[in-house]
């Protein structure tokens, strides 16, 4: 057998053309991976798809089969017939475009033939099911961004098993899932190992009628045979190559899936895969490549997909690098101007020969969100470069100077910003929000942020703070969140959104902080009526405090209940106050402490969040944001003959001093009061002397009607 393989051996390097290489090589003899581990991660392969119930696993040792050009070496993947939602798995052979984006982009391989060749030992199959016939592997196009982990695609041009027997099988291909159209070849045995060889044409027209050939066995390496095992016609097969609706251009081959066939309900096809070869020529999947002892760099995996990250984000994934021998370190290059690091530049070759071979750390901070695909090469003495190829999907994110900068005429919705300050919340209001589009109330929290400039509002639509339990004082760094018009929540400004995407029908939600300490104080800025009228904008969402204010005509027994505006003053300029309906606790329920209590009538001072642009609103958070003022009544009482009483009239920005009752007691001559006050009720004493007519004098306004009744 072994003389065999070395006559095949020296027969294909004679007769090979040394100038025709093929432009699509892809190889892999499973034997860079260690036996039991799982396959996912390793080399290029990635998992497709989100089921991860029974990982394809590494066997150790190669299937047998004589004559194979070059010997069969390494390892193989074990498929198994379990009755389970099980993962699969993908590597991406062809990452080509043509340079362009949108419908004018080519992905892959767009034209001509791919094969792909494999050592296939199946152990047992499932009997024909008219539904559901189990397909092992298929060539797979992007569906509508890059393929990557854990992701999926189209697959198109997919190799069947169907049991006809209960010591043999047929293999078959078809160009799409219908079980009528696909091709079979003959009968094959269990337990025994085939080569074979599929080989899928892509139609001129790019129609989608593409077709398949499968080969069995082949005993010529070099030319193609003229007649396939099982073969599907250009022209009449059915979902191929073809542009996608829409502007996603045309997806050409890129990548072979290898998966297990088995379901929830049904058992799958038991089978051993090894010898994996991919080429755009039948020779080009039997040329010979001797590694025997040539130093050789191995990257697992080869390809690292770092998912959706927004500009100035940071990750970090780990790399196994295997040296076999190399006569000097290897060299780690990263691209100038990337977005990538790596933990070390050189890596010593003692350390990547040794069993576990030497873990490298590989960064991403993304500073240019255009450079979505990065490669990091390993080059060694006399070693074939190595590679290892990232991709990511990164969002362009604008920097905000400060909250107040959040008010500009250049901050519109749809932009992603990152704060730099480090702004700390105020309050967090829990509110409610009608579902447009499938009807109903939707709850979520709204969050109150302030720094020394500002405040804003942010709003979490898509409950993605919820389980952090943020509360008031916690001061974030970094904050990122995406602009959105406030209408539709409730707010007539914009407010921020914590930042999603809805990517294949799945919302991908990115990170909204970079760190969150708690403890920090929010100091409410001691205003007046006044300034809040003057500037309602520059104290919006800001926690606020004006002192020597009352509630306006409250009546005996008046509550405070939600939603409604109660007109506020302070002796000179009016507002509005509005309490919250309730506020969030640190254990997500919402609770309030102030709705139903009564509300004073006389003097005090007013904590709350400024709310609105026109008219002014303050609102506030507890019924410890409403401090009553507890004042001594002032007292005036003077002898003499004289009755009379003045009053200095309020300066610009002056406070008045608070009393909780004016009582005028006899006054006989003048009197000046010096000091500007507010009292919320007169008692005027006053003993007659006599009952001749009286001087009365008062220091406020009177109506003579209003006194009629009582006086003769």
């Amino acid at each position: 057998k072994n003389v065999s393989a070395l006559l095949a051996l020296l027969l294909v390097a004679v007769l090979a053309p040394t100038a025709a290489l093929a432009q699509v090589s892809f190889r892999d003899d499973f034997g860079d991976y260690t036996p039991g581990s799982e396959l996912a991660g390793n080399g290029a392969w990635w998992q497709y798809g989100a089921a991860v119930a029974n990982p394809m696993a590494v066997v150790d040792g190669a299937l047998d089969y004589e004559g194979y050009p070059g010997g069969v070496t390494g390892n193989c993947i074990q498929l198994s017939g379990e009755t389970s939602n099980s993962q699969k798995v993908y590597a991406v052979f062809s990452d080509d475009t043509n340079g362009q984006t949108g419908a004018a982009a080519v992905y892959g391989i767009a034209n001509g033939s791919v094969y792909y060749s494999i050592l296939l030992n199946v152990e047992s199959a499932p009997v024909a099911q008219s539904f559901n016939m189990p397909f092992i592997a298929a060539f797979v196009t992007r569906s509508t961004r890059d393929l990557a982990a854990k992701g999926s695609g189209s697959e198109k041009g997919k190799l069947y098993v169907k049991a006809d027997g209960s010591t043999s099988y047929q293999l078959g291909v078809n160009c799409t899932s219908a079980a009528t159209n696909i091709a079979y070849s003959q009968a094959l045995e269990f337990n025994k190992t085939y080569l074979v060889v599929v080989k899928y044409t892509i139609s001129n027209t790019l129609d989608g009628k593409d077709g398949m050939s499968l080969f069995v066995n082949p005993v010529d390496y070099q030319t193609e045979p003229a007649s396939p095992a099982a073969q599907v016609a250009v022209g009449t097969g059915t979902g191929g190559i073809k542009k996608l609706s829409g502007s996603y251009g045309l997806p050409g081959i890129q990548a072979l899936e290898i998966r297990h066939t088995g379901t929830s309900t049904l058992a799958g096809v038991q089978a051993k895969i090894g010898s994996l070869r991919i080429s755009d020529t039948w020779a080009g999947l039997f040329e010979v490549k001797s590694t025997t002892d040539s130093p050789r760099v191995v990257a697992a995996p080869s390809n690292i997909d770092f998912g959706y990250l927004l500009q100035g984000c940071k990750a970090e994934k780990v790399v196994n690098i295997k040296g076999k021998n190399l006569k000097g370190n290897i060299t780690v290059k990263v691209p100038e101007g990337s977005n990538l690091s790596v933990s070390t530049a050189e890596i010593p070759k003692e350390e990547a020969m040794s069993e576990a071979g030497f873990d490298l750390t590989v960064s991403i901070n993304v500073q240019n969100p255009s450079l979505g695909k990065e490669s990091i090469i390993f080059s060694s003495e006399e070693a074939e470069e190595a590679a290892i190829n990232t991709t990511c999907n990164a969002l362009p994110v604008s920097n905000l100077s400060t909250l107040k900068a959040f008010y500009g005429s250049d901050v519109n919705p749809g932009v992603i910003y990152r704060v730099a300050t480090k702004p700390v919340i105020s309050h967090v209001q829990q509110i409610s929000v009608v579902d447009k589009v499938e009807g109903g109330t939707l709850l979520m929290n709204s969050y109150y942020f302030q720094d020394e400039t500002g405040g804003v509002v942010l709003v979490d639509p898509y409950l993605l703070l919820s389980g952090n339990a943020y509360k008031v004082g916690d001061v974030f760094e970094g904050l990122t969140a995406e602009v959105r018009s406030g209408s539709e929540y409730g707010f007539d400004y914009n407010v921020l959104v914590p930042v999603t995407r809805v990517v294949s029908s799945r919302p991908v939600s990115f990170p909204h902080v970079e760190s969150v300490t708690s403890g920090g104080v929010v100091t409410p800025m001691d205003v007046t009526l006044e300034q809040l009228n003057a500037d309602p904008a520059g104290y919006l969402n800001r926690l606020v405090r004006v002192t020597g204010v009352n509630f306006e005509n409250v009546e005996t027994d008046a509550v405070y209940i939600k939603d409604v505006l109660m007109p506020l003053t302070d002796g000179k300029s009016k507002a509005n106050a509005k309490i919250f309906i309730g506020s969030t606790n640190d254990d997500g329920k919402v609770s309030s402490d102030i709705l139903g209590e009564a509300v004073p009538a006389g003097i005090i001072n007013l904590t709350g969040i400024s709310t609105s642009l026109s008219p002014t609103v303050i609102q506030p958070r507890s019924i410890a944001d409403v401090e009553t003022v507890e004042t001594s009544a002032l007292n005036i009482t003077v002898d003499g003959e004289n009755v009379a009483l003045t009053v200095r009239g309020q300066e610009d920005g002056e406070l008045p001093v608070v009393m909780s009752e004016l009582t005028l007691n006899d006054n006989t001559q003048d009197l000046a009061v010096t000091v500007p006050f507010v009292a919320p009720g007169v008692k005027y004493v006053r003993n007659f002397a006599n009952t001749e007519w009286q001087a009365l004098y008062v220091p406020f306004a009177v109506d003579c009607a209003a006194w009629a009744a009582d006086c003769d």
